[in-house]
């Protein structure tokens, strides 16, 4: 084989070393920017789950001392069911556990 032959063989693997290079620098570059962009996106995701998750514990929070409350002013437990939606057996035992504090001075 000529030297020029060598020379152009050699010069032709540097080239496809150099491309093959280039793609895996491409592909690690393309997977770290999606990481980055799956982590951007997760995050979003993950504040509206928490903002809806605190959302819906406002709201049970709120439903609970309502009917806390309505319990306290002596209120039909079916009535206070019927508009809470707390079930008559979560209902009862609030009721027993007020009962328990009022009598005892602490929750059981």
């Amino acid at each position: 084989m000529s030297p020029l032959t060598k020379m152009l063989l050699d010069w032709e693997k540097e080239k496809e070393e150099a491309k093959a290079i280039s793609r895996m620098e491409g592909k690690e570059e393309g997977i770290t920017e999606g990481r980055e962009k799956g982590r951007k996106e997760g995050k979003v995701e993950g504040r509206e789950e928490g903002r809806e998750e605190g959302r819906k514990k406002g709201k049970i929070e709120a439903m609970m001392e309502t009917a806390q409350k309505l319990l306290e002013r002596k209120m039909n437990i079916n009535d206070i069911q019927e508009i809470t939606g707390i079930s008559k057996e979560e209902l009862e035992n609030m009721q027993k556990e007020k009962e328990n504090f009022l009598h005892t001075g602490s929750t059981k």
